[in-house]
Order: structure tokens, then C-alpha cells, then sequence
């Protein structure tokens, strides 16, 4: 069981993730509003580090560090659209303020993360990919999902029509949020197998609600 969390789950889920998001980020982007564009671009940029990564889990380079930073770059800049999205309908004068801080913030979060706390990204004994995140790092990358990504959930969720497809976008990505949160943050091989379980069957039931109805 070992070999196979390692040998084929874990590259399946990076390349499954990479690809889920892709679509939905096409079904975003191709709505009209402001708001979808945006948190379609963010879902984009999340599935290039997902696939970014999933080279990493593939190829098994002799230092995972500059790969895995690499993906990060996406990762990270997804928060500034998700940022957009959430903050759409404010004034242009607060908005370019928030903008402003949460950019300030994002470039401050990704040069403690490689120079000051740097991550070190390894393999578990089951195959499992860990960032190795440290623990200040674990806090601003919460922070991060709590101001940018979950309102952003919350603003285009509420803007789609459909009632059906509006709960389950909310619930979806949301609980799709928390698994990110945790894929980064916890090193136990059991949650994260559990973890990657449920973001899988997520990812299913978004883009099963995402392929039959449009979004506005």
C-alpha cells in the first residue's frame, strides 16, 4: 500500500488537480463578470503550481527545493486575483489600497519563505510529498487564504444564478480552501492521504456541477 500512495497517488492527485482547476478556471474566465475572470485567473495560477509540483513528485530531483519555489511563484500570485475578485465593487481609491497591501504582503510572505524560514520539501517513508513548511510561514499562508481566497469563494458564489450550482460552489471551494490549507501545513501521512481523498472527490463534484450548468 505503501508503494502505491507513493508511486501513483500522489502524482495522480497533483496531475488530476492541475487539470480540474484548469477546467474550472475556463469556465470562470469565460463568464463575463469582473469578479469570475479574476477568480478564474487565480484558479489557473493554482493549477500551474499543481503541476509544477506534480513534476517535482514525478522526477524526484536530488534537491526539491528550486522546483517547489518555482511553484510557489504561481501559488502565490493566484492571491492577488482571488484578491481582485473579493474586492471588485469597492471604491478604485480603497481598492488600489488593498491591492497595494495585499501585493506588499505577498512579496514579504515569499521572501521569508525561500531566504529567511526557507522550506525544505521532502519525501515520507509512504511516498507522501511534503513542503516542510515552517511554522511562521504556516501562519501567513492562513492569513493569506483568510483574506484573499475565502472572500473571493463567498463574492463569486453569490453572484452565480443557478441556486443549486451557487451552494455548491460555496461549499465546494471552500472546502477545497481548507484542503490547501492543510496539504501545506500538516506532515502526519494519514490526514494527508485522508485529505487528498476529499479534495479529489471536491474536485469531482465541482466539476461535475461546473461541466452541466453555466455559470451566469
Amino acid at each position: 500500500m505503501n508503494n502505491v500512495v507513493g508511486s501513483y497517488f500522489v502524482p495522480l492527485f497533483f496531475i488530476c488537480g492541475a487539470g480540474a482547476l484548469w477546467f474550472l478556471a475556463y469556465r470562470f474566465i469565460s463568464a463575463k463578470k469582473a469578479e469570475f475572470r479574476n477568480f478564474g485567473i487565480g484558479l489557473a495560477l493554482y493549477g500551474m503550481a499543481f503541476a509544477i509540483w506534480a513534476v517535482v513528485v514525478l522526477t524526484k530531483p536530488a534537491d526539491l527545493g528550486p522546483l517547489t519555489t518555482v511553484g510557489a511563484v504561481p501559488f502565490m500570485s493566484a492571491h492577488i486575483f482571488f484578491l481582485l475578485a473579493a474586492t471588485n465593487k469597492l471604491k478604485a481609491a480603497n481598492k488600489s489600497l488593498i491591492l497595494a497591501g495585499g501585493l506588499a504582503y505577498l512579496v514579504v510572505l515569499f521572501v521569508l519563505r525561500t531566504f529567511v524560514y526557507p522550506s525544505d520539501p521532502s519525501f515520507s517513508s509512504k511516498g507522501l510529498f511534503y513542503f516542510h513548511t515552517q511554522p511562521p510561514i504556516i501562519a501567513l499562508y492562513i492569513i493569506a487564504f483568510a483574506a484573499t481566497l475565502l472572500p473571493a469563494i463567498t463574492t463569486v458564489s453569490q453572484l452565480i444564478k443557478d441556486k443549486r450550482l451557487r451552494s455548491i460552489s460555496q461549499i465546494g471551494f471552500t472546502a477545497a480552501a481548507v484542503g490547501g490549507i492543510v496539504l501545506v501545513t500538516s506532515y502526519d501521512d494519514n490526514l494527508q492521504t485522508l485529505n487528498g481523498y476529499i479534495m479529489g472527490v471536491t474536485y469531482i463534484v465541482l466539476l461535475t456541477a461546473f461541466a452541466r450548468k453555466k455559470i451566469a
